[in-house]
């Protein structure tokens, strides 16, 4: 007789969390490699969310969520590099300087946006199939 544990009581309330697109194989590699470096963050697939508004707009770009708010794309990315170590939050510092916060709003929308075809090209693994 097998008892299944609920995913959600393994998310952290007090922790902000990032919700992320787990069938995606970018995704899933960036989020082995941050991980153990952002370790005030909690990463979870989107499959985890109760509301289905979020979840479409987790499979389409990182969400943090912390309290009540929502943070997507380009500018969580930003908060995470922020509770990581010195040369993470200088990068954070950087990633709000006008020009270059434009260059990196592109730049994540590019990636976002070809997500299946930059997984194939460096043969990166989802977590929801290995196989990819």
């Amino acid at each position: 007789d097998s008892t299944e544990t609920n995913p959600m009581s393994e998310v952290e309330p007090e922790k902000p969390t990032v919700f992320y697109d787990s069938e995606c194989g970018v995704c899933s590699a960036i989020v082995r490699k941050a991980t153990d470096r952002y370790s005030e963050v909690q990463f979870c697939p989107s499959t985890q969310l109760a509301d289905t508004n979020k979840i479409e707009r987790a499979n389409r770009e990182m969400l943090l969520t912390t309290d009540n708010s929502v943070i997507g794309g380009m500018d969580a990315v930003r908060e995470i590099l922020r509770t990581g170590g010195r040369f993470s939050r200088f990068i954070a510092i950087v990633l709000t300087f006008p020009i270059i916060r434009t260059g990196a709003h592109l730049f994540y929308r590019l990636v976002a946006n070809n997500r299946p075809r930059i997984s194939r090209w460096l043969h990166l693994k989802s977590e929801t199939n290995p196989t990819q």
